[in-house]
């Protein structure tokens, strides 16, 4: 198994659930950011048709479970629910000590 990056844009109101769902999974960690953007729904109340979402980046060998999870967590059926991608990752470095992270969460 290799390192991916999972990658998912929710709504706000999805993330308390979703990282509920994560640690009940035992993610070692995971990085959130607050995000503006529009995709299928559009804030047409505002001049530049953003929306508020949730950024979540993990780093995983476990990528198609935890997007699954991700998925389930944040689905309401209506636009705006948000996307989960999965991307390869060459190499992860973990800055405290300098070790590669090989095959599997650090």
């Amino acid at each position: 198994m290799s390192t991916r990056k999972v990658e998912a844009i929710v709504r706000f109101s999805a993330l308390e659930g979703v990282e509920d769902a994560l640690k009940e999974a035992d993610i070692n960690g995971l990085t959130v950011s607050p995000v503006r953007g529009f995709g299928e729904y559009r804030n047409f109340f505002r001049d530049d048709w953003t929306h508020r979402f949730a950024r979540i980046e993990i780093f995983t060998t476990r990528a198609g479970e935890i997007a699954d999870l991700i998925v389930e967590a944040a689905h309401t059926g209506a636009a705006g629910d948000g996307l989960v991608a999965i991307e390869p990752v060459d190499r992860v470095v973990r800055i405290r000590d300098r070790k590669i992270i090989e095959n599997g969460e650090g």
